[in-house]
């Protein structure tokens, strides 16, 4: 190699004085140029100028299959078979090749196992210093896997649009009379313009006259011979080596042609100062668009082509002789990186390739793939390294995104499914297969019509296709079935993909299971249903007991006295026990409506569910099997007993029906917490601690169309006469009034399975009992103000106070209420008041009187409040409530409980 900073120095000396190089210094030249050779990964081929070979590289070697000992000497022709492409042939190829000098183009090559490969070949004919023809050298380069991707290649318009930004040379793409397409940043920026301004732009009206007129011969040349055009121009004191190449559609008309310009002014002034042998090399490496790079013993640069320095923005002069580790590797690695080529370089074994980054002068960081040959002297030792390496940057990003986007893929939460022009399956991901129950091969090449459950009309997917072929996203639902069968909602979005001619390739359909969420929507639908039905049943029943109250006080009061007959005795217990009845059923409705009137106490679930199993092992048919399955010593909840106990016998006599030929019925308790909304069965109740009451049986089960009104009051599929249709509303409302929830699955001839829910109670609270007291109470005298505003109502409770030796007065609500307890010399020592009233209702009537201090005990009476509301330990001033239609010893007992209270 000749010395860099001497061939400065020769340069300024007259011609005379230039030094003739030694032998060795010229065999060294030449041993070094034959590394480099060998080096690169492009068949090499130097001939005479009758095209007989004079050198064969490896890669020559290895990409036709003959050694180079075979062939030195042979007529090229021989032994690599030529064939062109297009309009070419070896006539008119040799003649241009003969004219210019040189000659590069697509070829078709014969191996020597008769592969035909596709070469793409740069031939320049070398001169002497007087210009004299000497021989003939090509680099032929084998593209026969691109020739097969080309079509592929075509897609990655984006990617190029990027690359195109990145080269620092003028880059763009134009139609045949001049209107520039695609522009890079770099011919923007000599016209000061914006890449995207000069789109549409003529770019021979952006030059000069002269310039534009040299420009639109060698484009018109380009065009008529379908072939690249290269040609020198110069503007100013400034020289540019321009390439304009036809581009061709699939049809083989020229629609474009791309257009690239580079200033060579600096790299001629360098040209023109290296010696013949240095020019040949520089030939060789300038042709391929590469590294070339070659360096001592001590990592110092020796040589660098043009490409890299093109990467990289350094000048030549401020390189070569600079350590490469030092200048072009990231500080991070240096010392790393050194190390090893220092062990590499001592035993002369170097990495085939190798990738490594380095950084370019304005600090960004390349990615390069390295090709490594070592260079020996005379003596057989490393004198230095040749690299050849190629930018792999770009590259590597686009495989990394694309390693990115196909796990993000992969690993989706949701279904993605792609499918050509036709709707046939491309693609889907696993979530895909675990949704549907289909394997990847059994998707891929079907049609979605595979999932079709029937339940969508024709006219739902013509619109859908109306939709996506059209251009524009498709939104909505679909009620599918998996491979089992099984239907499945799904929401989906599908869009179609565009090319970048805007043309749809495909279409994209990302799809998410909905089936739970449909599920809970429809329970929420139901149960507002059921809500709306239970406020309309709560006011009829209200009504019902002002009545009820009436009859059965009156009833009660009659039966009581003297003047009653035996023969109407009989009478009388039938209008008490009817108006009993009566307000059983009114009671049902206000289970249902979440309305009736709670005694709810801490209570351990088991031993009542315990007590009820024996009761019902004496009552069942014996053609009943009954079992009670737990694992855990105590259930603790706060509710009611007898709701609880209603609740059980009722689904077990639902259940005791459903079997008459016999079966099982399994009771189960069990405790069930909830980390979040979805690991709750129904899917409504919210994390925390839950007790889960089950009643299972084996017997006929319900079918799919009455499920969703089992829980409706009076729906009954039970003949006239067995039965109310108020059973399961009213289980449904008291689980609701109890803070919990239920849930049923079921099975025509399978069986049904229902689940209740009830909040779990950390702390059991003994609750006593208020001791029982024989015989009606009386009292004496007391005086005591009855709020009520219903007269009928009003009026029964005024006889049966007077009857119980009370003196009663009487308001219809509780503004006159408070006008009776305004008047300082009253006597009233208890107040037995409605709630719901005009006016002032009777939870406002406690509330004013608290606020004032009163003392008086105040007893409430309904059967139409929320359990909430009648908790007597969050109501200030309430002694106790009483449900209506109430009883005659229920009303005696608890005035006499309050009266003791103020005693």
């Amino acid at each position: 190699m000749i010395d860099e900073k001497n061939n400065h120095a020769s340069a300024k000396k007259n011609n005379s004085s230039i030094q003739t190089p030694t032998f060795n210094e010229i065999k060294n030249q030449l041993l070094q140029h034959q590394a480099i050779i060998n080096s690169v990964s492009d068949a090499i081929i130097t001939t005479d100028l009758a095209y007989n070979i004079q050198t064969w590289n490896k890669a020559a070697e290895k990409i036709y299959g003959w050694a180079a000992h075979e062939v030195i000497g042979n007529s090229m022709g021989e032994i690599v078979p030529t064939g062109y492409l297009g309009n070419d042939n070896a006539e008119n190829v040799n003649a241009l090749f003969q004219k210019q000098g040189f000659w590069q183009g697509d070829v078709i090559q014969t191996t020597r196992t008769g592969e035909n490969l596709f070469i793409h070949a740069s031939v320049n004919l070398i001169v002497d210093t007087n210009n004299n023809p000497t021989s003939v050298v090509a680099v032929n380069r084998d593209i026969t896997d691109f020739k097969k991707n080309e079509r592929a290649l075509q897609n990655c318009e984006n990617q190029s649009r990027t690359l195109i930004n990145a080269v620092n040379h003028t880059l763009f793409l134009m139609k045949p009379d001049g209107t520039i397409m695609i522009s890079n940043e770099a011919l923007a920026g000599q016209f000061s313009k914006s890449a995207n301004e000069l789109v549409g732009a003529n770019v021979f009206d952006l030059l000069p006259d002269e310039v534009a007129n040299h420009r639109r011969k060698f484009a018109k040349k380009a065009i008529e011979r379908g072939k690249t055009s290269f040609f020198v121009d110069k503007r100013a004191d400034r020289e540019f080596e321009n390439q304009i190449r036809p581009l061709k559609n699939d049809v083989g008309d020229i629609t474009h042609l791309a257009v690239f310009s580079q200033d060579i002014t600096e790299k001629n002034k360098i040209k023109r100062a290296l010696k013949r042998s240095e020019q040949q090399f520089r030939t060789v490496l300038e042709t391929v668009q590469m590294i070339g790079l070659m360096l001592d013993a001590e990592g110092n640069i020796t040589f660098c082509n043009d490409y890299l320095l093109s990467l990289t923005n350094w000048q030549r002069e401020e390189v070569i002789g600079q350590n490469w580790f030092n200048t072009f590797l990231p500080t991070k690695v240096q010392a790393g990186v050194s190390r090893i080529f220092q062990k590499t370089f001592e035993s002369g074994e170097f990495p085939p390739y190798y990738e490594n980054k380095i950084i370019t002068r304005d600090g960004k960081e390349r990615l390069i793939g390295w090709n490594n040959t070592a260079l020996w002297d005379n003596n057989g030792r490393v004198i230095g390294v040749t690299s050849i390496g190629q930018d792999i940057t770009e590259q590597r990003q686009k495989e990394d995104e694309l390693r990115r986007l196909t796990r993000a893929i992969e690993q989706s939460p949701v279904s993605v499914m792609v499918t050509d022009l036709k709707g046939n399956i491309e693609y889907v991901n696993p979530k895909f297969t675990e949704v549907t129950g289909y394997t990847y091969a059994e998707a891929v090449g079907n049609n979605p019509r595979m999932l079709n459950s029937g339940e969508q009309d024709e006219q739902f997917y013509l619109e859908l296709w109306n939709t996506i072929s059209s251009g524009q996203s498709w939104h909505g639902e679909f009620l599918n079935k998996r491979k089992n069968g099984e239907p499945f909602w799904e929401a989906a979005s599908i869009s179609p993909n565009f090319d970048t001619n805007g043309r749809i390739t495909s279409y994209v359909a990302v799809k998410e299971e909905i089936t739970e969420q449909r599920k809970m929507q429809d329970r929420l639908r139901q149960q507002e249903r059921l809500a709306a039905v239970g406020q309309l049943a709560a006011g009829i029943a209200h009504d019902f007991n002002n009545i009820l109250t009436v009859i059965l006080l009156y009833g009660e009061l009659l039966q009581k006295s003297p003047e009653l007959t035996s023969k109407q005795q009989p009478k009388v217990q039938t209008i008490i026990k009817q108006s009993q009845r009566a307000t059983e059923l009114i009671e049902q409705i206000l289970d249902f409506s979440h309305q009736s009137v709670l005694k709810r106490e801490a209570l351990d679930l088991l031993p009542l569910v315990q007590d009820m199993v024996k009761m019902l092992e004496r009552t069942l048919p014996e053609n009943l099997r009954l079992q009670l399955n737990y694992h855990e010593k105590q259930f603790p909840i706060l509710a009611d007993r007898t709701r609880m106990q209603q609740v059980l016998m009722n689904l077990c006599v639902n259940a005791r029906d459903s079997m008459p030929n016999g079966g099982s019925l399994e009771i189960g308790l069990a405790s069930h917490s909830i980390v979040n909304n979805a690991d709750s069965p129904p899917h409504l109740l919210p994390p925390g601690d839950w007790i889960k009451l089950s009643v299972e049986d084996t017997g006929s089960g319900i079918d799919e169309d009455v499920l969703p009104h089992i829980f409706e009051p009076f729906f009954t599929t039970k003949a006239p006469g067995h039965g109310n249709g108020l059973g399961l509303a009213q289980v449904y409302g008291i689980i609701k009034q109890h803070d919990g929830d239920i849930d049923v699955t079921s099975q025509p001839n399978a069986g049904t399975q229902f689940s209740i829910f009830l909040p779990l109670l950390h702390s059991m609270h003994d609750n006593p009992n208020l001791p029982t007291q024989k015989g009606l109470p009386r009292g004496q005298g007391e005086t005591i103000l009855i709020v009520e505003d219903d007269r009928m109502t009003r009026q029964s409770l005024v006889d049966t106070l007077e009857h119980l030796n009370y003196t009663p007065i009487s308001a219809e609500n509780g503004r006159i209420a408070l006008d009776r307890l305004d008047k300082p010399d009253h006597s009233i020592q208890l107040i037995l008041s409605d709630v719901v009233m005009p006016e002032i209702g009777g939870i406002a009537l406690l509330k004013i009187l608290h606020s004032r201090g009163n003392t008086i005990p105040i007893i409430l009476i309904t059967g139409h409040l929320l359990s909430d509301e009648l908790d007597v330990s969050k109501m200030k001033g309430l002694h106790s409530f009483i449900s209506k239609p109430p009883k005659l010893e229920v009303i005696a007992e608890t005035i006499q409980s309050a009266l003791k209270t103020v005693s």
